[in-house]
């Protein structure tokens, strides 16, 4: 059971434009497994600051603080699989965020919109999963600190016959455990560097697209002793549409991993290599 609250107030002068929004959330739960029953509660308040300047927010400033409420969800708790195992008596995470941020929107033959975050979570119990004992993958609860900046940039023709997305991001996630060979240790399975990139053409009766994923070095022990190597995908589709006698056609084509790149998300769990996919579909 959950609700929230929020007022928005706003002031506006000339090409200046000030929001406040000031939010009030309670979480409350009830988890039930064998014999076991607990409940789980939070109040959690924040506010949301953005400030904009120029026609339409060319640019812009935004802030916002806020406690954070979580449920483990039925994954972590419950799921069953080969060498997957979740864990009935996890805690629900609970956080104090902050960000920050600023971004710009303008036109110069292309249209431009460029966004900056920065941002710092302090997380208690945070779910984590691992791999432990006879190489099961298990998640438990730990405190951490996450903190890092986000950035993107977006470019797009006059007519939106193409587009290119940017999207980097750089994280540090910190371990807090009281175990003095863990505390400050970076989390498992999370990249210090991503980035991403999608490439869009629109030709009428045609789309196509291209992404591009770029993962760096990911830890895979606590203690930071291994590592996984970075890895990059890239994804291609095609889709179009045509009518014929009143019906409508839609063709789409996929390829995943183009490049048939070798690569784990999960130490000893390979990802499939190229793979192809295509359907049809028909409307009137």
């Amino acid at each position: 059971m959950g609700f929230s609250c929020k007022q928005k107030y706003e002031w506006k002068k000339e090409r200046i434009r000030l929001a406040l929004t000031p939010v009030l959330r309670f979480d409350r739960a009830v988890l039930s497994h064998a014999r076991q029953r607990r409940f789980e509660q939070q109040w959690s308040p924040g506010a949301h600051l953005f400030l904009a300047f120029g026609e339409k927010g060319r640019v812009y400033l935004k802030g916002k603080i806020n406690r954070g409420f979580r449920m483990p969800t039925f994954a972590d708790l419950f799921y069953q699989d080969f060498r997957v195992q979740g864990k009935p008596d996890l805690a629900p995470e609970k956080s104090l965020n902050s960000e920050f941020g600023f971004g710009a929107r303008f036109s110069f033959r292309l249209r431009f919109a460029l966004d900056a975050s920065f941002y710092h979570n302090k997380i208690d119990d945070m779910i984590v999963w691992r791999i432990g004992s006879f190489e099961f993958f298990r998640p438990y609860n730990t405190d951490a600190e996450l903190s890092g900046q986000e950035y993107s940039l977006h470019m797009e023709t006059p007519h939106s016959h193409a587009s290119l997305e940017l999207f980097y991001t750089r994280i540090k996630a910190l371990n807090k455990n009281g175990n003095v060979t863990l505390y400050d240790k970076r989390l498992p399975y999370r990249p210090e560097n991503s980035f991403k990139a999608n490439l869009n053409i629109n030709g009428g009766h045609w789309h196509s697209s291209l992404g591009w994923r770029v993962v760096g070095r990911r830890y895979v022990t606590e203690a930071n002793t291994k590592e996984m190597p970075p890895y990059a995908v890239l994804d291609a589709s095609l889709k179009w549409s045509m009518t014929v006698n009143k019906m409508e056609l839609e063709c789409h084509i996929i390829v995943l991993n183009l490049l048939d790149e070798e690569y784990q998300i999960i130490r000893n769990m390979p990802l499939p290599g190229r793979e192809w996919r295509a359907g049809l579909s028909i409307g009137y």
